[in-house]
């Protein structure tokens, strides 16, 4: 005990002599850290949290380097017409290309697949089979007899014998639902000009109609056709902040232009750039905002706390003085941060105010019973001074101790925290009694503001230790009662849910992924050649978790099937007359075009029931079919769709005589429009090469040496839906390549990592914690005393979480540790000062009252995060340390308090204590003194 006193006594000399020095050289360190933290970026990317060295974490970097990341920005645009959609995606397209603010950081814009690549190339595109059956449908082009054919390929390819080989990989099933909004979208331009073939000139209609069923849809539009989307690939890699966000300010401002023009059109964005810039926002958001709102609270809380207003004032500036040195530091040494260390600020107000309350409570205390202002500081550093130092140095600690898990977000945010927390302390002990020596020399017991004397404190104490077997039993029943509940905690595995789910990119990304069947977040992995690439791509495509590959291999195929494509096209091209001219429809042919229409209906509804089998009940055929038809459960009828063939149908029995002379106009042209565009397709005579390719697919999926290849892998989202889908699905693509990445491999990477490092995190703390305060108390039983509240209010907290219908996610585990170092120091605070008074009242009411008034700012400070944040996952995070601080607090005032007399302290010798400092002190107050003015 001598030599904490002698570092105290000291301490409390040079803060004497160098009072007024001590806040110009504080206010010169807060100068360097503003400038310093302006180099502070915070980054979300869950990568940016794990070690370099993992493969999944080595491959992004990778793609970052030669692909920018694989990211894309992409643009939805919902409506009911087609026309309209496309009409407003040229026209944001076109302002982006116009704008040199936003072009600056383009690589690409994905707005559609040109006419003329598929005019030069489509044929050879097209596998061996499709192009025989294209050959074999080419030779009847007039409209009845080209019916019929498209039914029986139609059939002999999806309700056939060997149906079930068409059927079965999530590709098959893109290919199915391609051909089925081509026909969606030629049947529906039929009935249309059936009603009115004046609306445009029939040569125009008749090209429109020649190339829906050629090309079809240029855009992408979602399965019900109420969404088209396009992408934009940027020139810069994805962890490039100031690019990301700079980018989606200029597309931001093109958004709102577009939504003048067109007023009936829904336009957003989403993407790993759209999300990043939003995530960016709302990051500084839940940097700034709720610790402000926490400060405020404090000074309220502090207003009814302390008397004198210039304490409040000087306790409120020493904390925000730590803060911003902490940040300095950030700034000099580590300048980025991830999400997990993006709560610091409010981590700090919370903790950082806890070392002011202990010198504020005290020395305050002692000037009310009549000591000089000097005097006062060395009681308070002699009493209290070592129970904060040590609780600093024991939070700190743990949080340098989470450095040594091996976790990279572990690692930044227990250095910095740790830094964050003797930062605030050395401000507390150094800057704060300044000031108080310096302008708070008015005496306190001159001020009459009403204040609350939190009496309770001390009545609570003293009634619990008097109680204390009651204390304990009850305690012991809490702890078994919510030790059990604490098995009802369930994991959150979506990470989109901990997501600021208001900003616009995470609502448009729920509505793309609803509308498309899939989640836009891909998986990536490179290929170092075009060989690897097809291999890769087969192999991905033949998953069912897969929902869409994206590769070049799709636009290269291999020397030998181009060579055997080749030779099809050739006798394409050497057909003779693939129509009948001046064709002319009867009644009866009418009544056999409706009975092929029929017969064309019931294929798809079969070619739907048929799907069922390999790919599920709720496919994208089967959805899309809904759409064109009608929902269909067996022999029963459900919602209603767009029956396109029934009302066609329905359109051509109502005049027979009438519609076939319209179709026989329309044949005539029709058929020199599909016979023009089959022969210029067909006049492809070599192989495809890289250099034939659209800038747009080699500025995506190409390295600059055309050798390494990207391939993009999009999940189904039913999949992605439950944490046992992700896991098959990153289980199946770790078969294909260990090299694959992406958001949902490094999500269950970190989640993994989250569970292994958090429990090294809680050994080591622990363990450190113990370590410390047995070399401070010298004694195993008070440790054991102080550890107390900490491991009881954990259990409870534990158990009070799932109550309140909340889950654990891999960031608020990953904070679990703190509540360690952080709900130790109560108990350090009270079983040192109890070392000294031996008195339960007189710890109550001074450090009963600190502790109290600690705990009570760090829940604020945690609780304004839960109740304002942004992120979902920062609002989890102040719920989980909220209900830890709350729940230690609780079992620091009533657990404690039977627990600290047993076994043997030490006599208090405070009066001698007192007597022995070389300061003139007016003398103490007996306690009946102080008692009457508490």
């Amino acid at each position: 005990m001598k030599f904490e006193k002698m570092v105290m006594n000291a301490l409390a000399r040079f803060v004497i002599r160098f009072h007024r020095i001590i806040p110009f050289f504080t206010a010169a360190c807060v100068v360097l850290s503003i400038l310093a933290a302006r180099n502070i970026r915070v980054t979300t990317q869950i990568k940016d949290m794990m070690p370099e060295d993992n493969p999944q974490v080595e491959s992004l970097n990778q793609i970052n380097d030669e692909f920018q990341g694989g990211a894309t920005l992409i643009i939805t645009i919902e409506g009911e017409s087609k026309d309209e959609m496309a009409a407003c995606a040229e026209a944001f397209a076109r302002e982006i290309r116009n704008n040199p603010e936003v072009m600056q950081y383009v690589n690409t814009i994905n707005l559609k697949m040109e006419r003329d690549f598929l005019t030069t190339w489509g044929f050879i595109l097209q596998n061996e089979k499709d192009l025989k059956k294209s050959r074999e449908l080419f030779s009847h082009l007039n409209l009845l007899p080209f019916l019929t054919s498209l039914n029986d390929s139609f059939e002999e390819t999806y309700t056939g014998e060997k149906s079930e080989e068409e059927l079965v990989t999530h590709s098959q099933e893109s290919g199915a639902v391609a051909l089925l909004s081509k026909l969606e979208t030629f049947f529906l331009l039929l009935r249309q000009y059936l009603q009115n073939p004046e609306s445009e000139p029939l040569d125009a209609q008749a090209k429109k109609f020649a190339e829906t069923f050629m090309y079809g849809d240029s855009y992408r539009y979602s399965i019900d056709n109420r969404m088209l989307m396009f992408s934009i690939t940027p020139n810069f890699p994805v962890n490039d902040i100031d690019s990301m966000v700079a980018m989606m300010k200029g597309v931001k401002e093109i958004r709102r232009s577009m939504k003048n023009k067109f007023p009936h059109l829904g336009i957003g964005y989403t993407g790993e750039i759209a999300m990043g810039a939003d995530e960016q926002e709302a990051m500084g958001f839940d940097m700034l905002v709720p610790s402000l709102i926490a400060l405020g609270a404090i000074l309220i809380l502090f207003l009814f706390s302390f008397t004198p207003f210039k304490t409040i004032v000087f306790t409120l500036i020493t904390l925000v003085v730590g803060v911003l040195l902490t940040y300095g530091f950030v700034g000099f040494t580590f300048k980025e941060i991830t999400i997990v260390t993006s709560f610091m600020a409010v981590l700090l107000i919370g903790l950082g105010i806890d070392f002011g309350i202990q010198v504020v409570t005290n020395f305050i205390t002692f000037r009310e019973d009549g000591m000089s202002q000097e005097a006062s500081l060395y009681a308070t550093f002699t009493r209290a001074g070592m129970g904060n130092l040590l609780a600093a140095l024991t939070t700190a600690a743990a949080f340098f101790v989470m450095a040594g898990t091996g976790s990279k977000a572990y690692s930044q945010f227990g250095i910095i925290a740790g830094a964050g927390i003797l930062l605030c302390f050395l401000a507390m002990v150094t800057l704060l009694p300044s000031l108080l020596l310096w302008l708070g020399k008015k005496d306190p017991s001159r001020f009459r503001i009403p204040t609350i004397r939190y009496r309770f404190v001390a009545h609570l104490g003293k009634y619990m230790h008097q109680k204390r077997w009651h204390a304990i039993i009850l305690g012991l029943m809490l702890t078994a009662g919510l030790g059990s509940t604490a098995f009802l905690n369930r994991f959150e595995y979506d990470f989109m849910k901990l997501e600021p789910q208001h900003m616009e990119a995470f609502r448009t990304y729920d509505r793309l992924a609803e509308k498309f069947d899939i989640s836009p977040l891909p998986s990536m992995v490179i290929a170092e050649n075009i060989d690897e690439a097809r291999h890769l791509t087969d192999a991905l495509e033949k998953l069912y978790p897969v929902a869409e590959v994206n590769s070049i291999a799709h636009f290269l195929p291999s020397e030998v099937e181009q060579e055997s494509r080749l030779e099809i096209i050739r006798r394409i091209r050497e057909m003779g007359n693939r129509y009948e001219p001046g064709i002319k429809y009867s009644r009866e042919d009418m009544e056999a075009f409706t009975d092929e229409l029929q017969r064309l209906e019931w294929n798809v509804i079969e070619m739907g029931d048929l799907s069922v089998a390999a790919l599920g009940e709720e496919n994208r055929i089967v959805k899309k079919r809904n759409d064109m038809i009608r929902e269909i459960f067996g022999a029963n009828k459900g919602a209603a769709g767009q029956e396109v063939f029934q009302r066609l149908i329905t359109l051509v029995e109502t005049d027979p005589a009438l519609y076939a002379k319209r179709l026989s106009s329309l044949d005539s042209s029709f058929t020199k429009e599909m016979d023009r565009i089959i022969s210029e397709m067909a006049q492809v005579d070599r192989k495809i090469t890289s250099s034939d390719l659209p800038k747009e697919l080699v500025g995506t999926l190409l390295s600059l040496d055309d050798e390494r290849n990207l391939i993009i892998i999009y999940p189904l989202l039913s999949v992605v839906d439950d944490d046992g889908g992700k896991r098959r699905f990153n289980r199946v693509l770790e078969e294909v390549s260990s090299g694959i990445t992406g958001w949902t491999r490094l999500a269950f990477s970190w989640t993994d990592e989250v569970f292994s490092e958090s429990r090294k995190a809680v050994v080591y703390i622990f363990a450190v914690v113990l370590l410390v305060m047995v070399l401070t108390f010298r004694s195993v039983l008070k440790t054991i005393i102080a550890a107390v509240p900490l491991v009881l209010g954990t259990v409870w907290m534990l158990g009070a979480y799932p109550l309140f219908g909340m889950k654990l996610n891999s960031v608020n585990v990953a904070v679990i540790p703190l509540i360690i170092g952080m709900g130790i120091d109560f108990g350090i605070h009270l079983v040192h000062r109890f070392s000294i008074e031996q008195d339960i009242e007189e710890v109550y009411r001074y450090t009963g009252k600190a502790v109290f008034l600690s705990a009570l700012t760090t829940m604020i400070g945690f609780g304004s995060l839960s109740l304002i944040g942004s992120f979902p996952s920062i609002v989890s995070i102040g719920a989980v340390l909220f209900l830890g601080i709350g729940a230690c607090l609780f079992a620091s005032l009533t657990i404690l308090p039977a627990l600290l007399t047993f076994g043997k302290p030490e006599v208090s010798r405070k009066l001698e204590d007192l007597k022995k400092t070389n300061v003139s002190m007016k003398p103490v107050a007996s306690k009946k003194l102080r008692e009457k003015k508490g």
